[in-house]
C-alpha cells in the first residue's frame, strides 16, 4: 500500500513537470520570442500595421473646421502644421472607431442640419465604397451596407459635458457624397470618447482664434450654379498671398546646377550609391545601377525607374499606400513642399497615384504638364510591393515680397463672368488658386472653375 502511494505522487509529480516543459517548450521566458509567443507578437504587429493602413486610406486631402458662431464659415486648416495633424491623427480614429463601435442613428442627418452645430470637415481625395472596406480594408460594421459610399466625413464633437452620464453623451459622425445628395449618420459612443473630444474641442478653438481666410459652404448658401457643396472664399475679405509666386527649380542656383547636392539627393534611392553608373550632360544628370534609373532635367523633371521589365503583379488599394508612401520617405526635399493625393487610377494590375502641390494651402495649377506627358506634377506607380516608376516636378517656391498685390475677394463676379464667358450652365467648384503657366513667369493667382474634367481661369480684378 506504502509503495502504491509513492508511485502516485512520482506520477503526479512527472504529470505536472511535462506541463512544465511543454509551456516552456511554447511560450520560453518572455524575453526570449519562441513560438507561440512569436505568434502573437505577430499578430500584435499586424494589428498595429493594420491600424496604420487603415489611416492612410482615410487621410484626407482637405480638412476644414466650421465653427458654427453666427457666421457659418468654415476655416481650411494647413496639413503641415503639427496641430492640425494632430486634429487629424484624432479625427482619423474617430473614424475608425465608427465603424467598429458606432451606430446607426435612429434619426438620420438632413442637409440643413449639417451647419447646425460646430464640426470638423474631411474631404477625401476618391469615393470610398462598400467594397474597398470589405476586399481592401477587411473592415466590418453592423450598420454599413453594401450601398454605403462617401466622399467626405462630418465629425460632431459634443462640446458641453453631460456630468449626469458620466461623460459626453456621444459623438456624432455623418458620410456624404459631395453633393450631398446621400448622407448617412451614425452614434459613436466609446469609452475613449471623452478623451478624444476634449482634444478635438481644444485644437478646433486654437484654430479659431487664428485670423486665417474664411469660407462658406455654396449649398448652405444655396447657390444653385456651384452642382457640388464646395468651400468659397468669403466676399470682401482681403487676400494678401502673393502673387505672382516666384518660382525656381531645385538643385538650380542662378542657371548653374549643383552637382554635388544633386548627388547627394539621388544617392537615398539607392541600396548600394557608390556602386551606380552616371552620366552627366549640359540636359540632364542620370544615375542607374542593375536595380533603377535615376534622372533630373534642366527642365526641372525628376525620374526614377526600374532598370528592368517587372511583370505587373495584383496590387490593392491599401498596399498601393503602404509602398508609395515607404518609398516617397527617400524624396528628402518632397518634406520642403505641401502636396495632398489628388487621384488615384488602376491600370491593369497596377496602380498609379496622382498628387497636386499647394503653396500656403493654395492650390498650384499648372497648364503646361502635357509638356511632361504627366497629368499632375507628382506621380508614382505601384506593382504589387514595388514602385515602378516615380516622377515629379522638382518645383521650389520663392517667396518674393510685392507690395500692392492683396485684392478683396469677389467670388460672385468672378464665378458668373466665368460662365458666361465658356457658356457654362453650372460649374462643379470654384477656388481660388496659383496659376503656372511658363515656369520662368512664375505663378499667378486666378479664380478657378472645374467642370467635366476641365479648368477654366478667370483673372482678378
Amino acid at each position: 500500500m506504502y509503495k502504491i502511494h509513492i508511485k502516485s505522487i512520482v506520477l503526479i509529480g512527472l504529470v505536472f513537470f511535462s506541463i512544465y516543459q511543454t509551456a516552456l517548450l511554447w511560450f520560453d521566458y518572455p524575453s526570449n520570442r519562441n513560438f507561440l509567443y512569436s505568434l502573437i507578437r505577430e499578430e500584435q504587429n499586424e494589428l498595429i500595421e493594420k491600424k496604420a493602413a487603415q489611416k492612410e486610406v482615410f487621410f484626407p486631402e482637405k480638412v476644414s473646421i466650421f465653427y458654427g458662431s453666427g457666421e457659418n464659415t468654415y476655416d481650411i486648416m494647413s496639413l503641415s502644421k503639427s496641430d492640425s495633424l494632430n486634429l487629424v491623427d484624432d479625427s482619423l480614429q474617430v473614424i475608425i472607431d465608427a465603424f467598429s463601435s458606432g451606430v446607426e442613428d435612429k434619426q438620420q442627418i438632413q442637409v440643413s442640419e449639417l451647419w447646425m452645430r460646430p464640426h470638423i470637415l474631411f474631404e477625401m481625395p476618391y469615393t470610398l465604397t462598400y467594397d474597398v472596406f470589405k476586399d481592401e480594408l477587411d473592415m466590418k460594421s453592423k450598420w454599413m451596407k453594401k450601398t454605403f459610399f462617401f466622399d467626405r466625413v462630418y465629425i460632431f464633437p459634443e462640446l458641453e459635458r453631460d456630468e449626469r452620464q458620466g461623460g459626453y453623451t456621444g459623438m456624432r459622425i455623418a458620410f456624404a457624397d459631395n453633393a450631398l445628395e446621400h448622407l448617412f449618420s451614425v452614434n459613436l459612443q466609446d469609452e475613449r470618447i471623452n478623451l478624444v473630444n476634449d482634444s478635438l474641442v481644444f485644437f478646433m478653438n486654437a484654430m479659431e482664434t487664428e485670423e486665417n481666410l474664411r469660407y462658406f459652404s455654396s449649398k448652405e448658401a444655396g447657390i444653385e450654379a456651384v452642382e457640388k457643396d464646395v468651400l468659397i472664399p468669403v466676399s470682401g475679405q482681403v487676400f494678401d498671398l502673393l502673387s505672382p509666386l516666384y518660382g525656381d527649380w531645385h538643385f538650380y542656383e542662378g542657371g548653374v546646377r549643383d552637382e554635388e547636392q544633386l548627388s547627394r539627393f539621388f544617392s537615398y534611392f539607392f541600396v548600394n550609391p557608390k556602386n551606380t553608373w552616371k552620366t552627366i550632360t549640359e540636359d540632364e544628370v542620370r544615375y542607374g545601377d542593375l536595380e533603377s534609373v535615376v534622372r533630373y532635367t534642366k527642365d526641372g523633371l525628376f525620374e526614377y525607374r526600374l532598370n528592368s521589365e517587372l511583370t505587373p503583379k495584383e496590387t490593392s488599394l491599401l498596399q498601393s499606400f503602404h509602398v508609395a508612401n515607404d518609398f516617397l520617405a527617400k524624396d528628402r526635399w518632397l518634406n520642403q513642399l505641401e502636396y495632398s493625393l489628388e487621384k488615384i487610377e488602376g491600370k491593369g494590375k497596377q496602380v498609379v497615384l496622382y498628387y497636386k502641390y499647394k503653396y500656403r494651402n493654395v492650390p498650384l495649377d499648372f497648364t503646361n504638364l502635357t509638356d511632361y506627358n504627366m497629368m499632375y506634377p507628382m506621380e508614382i506607380v505601384v506593382s504589387g510591393n514595388t514602385v515602378t516608376e516615380y516622377r515629379r516636378l522638382m518645383w521650389k517656391s520663392q517667396e518674393v515680397i510685392v507690395q500692392g498685390k492683396a485684392f478683396k475677394v469677389q467670388y460672385e463676379e468672378a464665378l458668373y463672368k466665368g460662365m458666361e464667358n465658356d457658356n457654362l450652365e453650372t460649374v462643379e467648384n470654384i477656388y481660388l488658386g496659383y496659376r503656372v503657366d511658363r515656369f520662368e513667369d512664375g505663378a499667378f493667382l486666378t479664380w478657378v472653375l472645374e467642370k467635366d474634367g476641365r479648368r477654366y481661369y478667370v483673372a482678378l480684378e
